[in-house]
């Protein structure tokens, strides 16, 4: 029986790789092949709806970018409350743009166009290199058949989440702690918004993010790539083919975490809705795509020294300070430190002027590696250090 089962296991392992192979065949002739091969870099949308006609919100939304000469994946998360002001229309959250124009028309085509359109225009990049060429619709029912068919997503809850929606059937129950989640339990993690608002909700989205990646780039789940992508092939609807969402699938086993930069769309809460900072935003859309901006309050700032805030937000005494000579030792400027507000269960380094590499280095300074941009020059240091209970 051993030997039958190594058998199976060598057969299982030759299938997924020549499975792997034809399909790296074909996606080569797609269009994004070619820009891959050129070493253009591809820009698009990604979002994720309900896909209940009353309320086919796009609840989940990125902008993506990825530069094939270093590998590097740039990832913007933009809040679903996020003001937008399109002449003409009466919505005034860019979550409501491809819910009305679904709900007038019924064809997705149209609906994901005019929200590609709004975002390039909410950031301010339409005409440039960086306004999204593609997008990317997934509906919840195919990210629950991926998240199962991936065999599961680990995170960590670090927050009690509580809510029950019986109008929407969603009932989302967690204490902190370790968690392998299914499908279903995946769907209501990257939902909850709980006091944090969308704000924690994109913090726990760029967590699973970064956990489907580093489980997308293991061999195992690398040669089920082309699998994962069928099986969810009817819950994807794309300006692209499937050829080319496999070519990028593929083009997964280059990345790495410290390629990958995700960052928040700069702004602040007001009411209902997310104000976006325009200067802020025009400084980091610019960093991404390698202009500098002199005249930017944050620009000079990278410049000088790495300068860095610690706060602690464990409660166990003396963190800050601790954290704050191994910096030192460690050839970094600490100008402020002291307790954080809130408990805090993961260290995270905030990169706060557009140079993502200076927080890299903070973080692996303190042997940590979440690192995330979140533009502030009203904060006048390059990098924020908030001190969880993982700290060693």
């Amino acid at each position: 029986m051993k030997g039958v089962s190594q058998n199976a296991l060598r057969v299982t392992a030759l299938t997924g790789v020549a499975a792997t192979v034809i399909a790296a065949l074909i996606a080569w002739r797609s269009p994004v092949a070619a820009a891959l091969r050129e070493g253009r870099p591809v820009t698009g949308i990604l979002f994720g709806t309900d896909w209940v006609d009353h309320a086919c919100h796009s609840d989940t939304l990125l902008w993506w970018r990825y530069d094939p000469a270093d590998s590097r994946l740039d990832i913007l998360s933009i809040p679903r409350d996020t003001h937008v002001d399109v002449p003409g229309y009466r919505f005034r959250r860019i979550n409501e743009v491809f819910a009305y124009h679904f709900a007038r028309t019924r064809n997705d085509a149209v609906a994901s166009e005019a929200l590609r359109e709004a975002v390039a225009d909410r950031l301010g990049i339409k005409g440039t290199p960086l306004e999204p060429r593609y997008t990317l619709h997934v509906d919840y029912d195919g990210f629950r058949r991926f998240v199962d068919r991936a065999g599961g997503i680990r995170v960590h809850v670090d927050e009690t989440m509580q809510y029950d929606d019986n109008a929407g059937n969603l009932h989302i129950h967690y204490d902190p702690g370790e968690y392998l989640l299914s499908g279903q339990k995946a769907l209501e993690y990257v939902r909850f918004r709980g006091k944090s608002g969308d704000r924690g909700r994109i913090l726990r989205q760029v967590d699973f993010l970064r956990a489907v990646m580093e489980k997308g780039v293991s061999p195992e789940t690398f040669l089920r790539w082309p699998g994962l992508v069928s099986s969810v092939a009817a819950s994807i609807r794309a300006n692209f083919s499937w050829r080319d969402i496999l070519c990028l699938a593929l083009e997964t086993k280059h990345l790495r975490p410290e390629r990958v930069t995700p960052a928040i769309l700069p702004g602040n809460p007001r009411g209902a809705e997310w104000v976006v900072d325009p200067e802020r935003l025009s400084y980091m859309m610019a960093q991404w795509g390698g202009r500098p901006v002199a005249d930017s309050p944050a620009a000079g700032l990278s410049a000088k020294k790495i300068t860095v805030k610690v706060r602690n937000g464990t409660g166990r005494p003396g963190l800050a300070l601790t954290a704050t000579h191994r910096l030192r030792a460690a050839g970094f400027d600490v100008v402020d430190w002291g307790d954080y507000n809130a408990r805090q269960v993961k260290t995270r380094v905030w990169d706060r002027v557009g140079t993502i590499e200076n927080a890299r280095k903070v973080a692996q300074a303190l042997g940590t590696d979440f690192v995330l941009s979140d533009l502030d020059a009203t904060l006048r240091t390059d990098v924020e250090v908030v001190l969880g209970d993982d700290y060693q």
